[in-house]
């Protein structure tokens, strides 16, 4: 990104803040590690937490952490250093990448949804 010579601080410094914070709290980035290691994301609070600290997190400390990233979308730094290494690693062969995982369950439901509308309709 080319910047203008006479651009002021604080411009620069809001460029660079807007720029950070796409980048850093992509709740995004959670879900793909959580894909591409097939666990939950939860799971990935899990690891990212024992893999920082060097011990296992308390229930009520890792409740709090990850409640704060399902309804703010904000991703602790020990959260996004493990997930930046988790999506460094190849996919096994036959990972479908988050998305695909959005896709498929709102397929599967969409299955149930006619078979149970099927059943509906045959006992009336």
């Amino acid at each position: 990104m080319a910047l203008p010579r006479n651009i002021g601080v604080r411009t620069f410094l809001n460029l660079v803040r807007s720029g950070l914070a796409a980048s850093l709290d992509n709740p995004a980035t959670v879900s793909d590690a959580a894909a591409r290691l097939q666990i939950s994301e939860y799971a990935v609070f899990e690891r990212a937490y024992a893999q920082w600290h060097g011990s296992p997190a308390e229930n009520d400390e890792l409740a709090l952490c990850f409640r704060r990233y399902l309804f703010r979308s904000t991703v602790p730094h020990w959260v996004r250093h493990y997930c930046r290494s988790a999506n460094d690693v190849p996919a096994p062969p036959g990972t479908v990448k988050a998305d695909g995982l959005r896709c498929l369950a709102v397929g599967a439901y969409l299955v149930v949804c006619l078979v149970l509308a099927g059943s509906l309709a045959y006992l009336y």
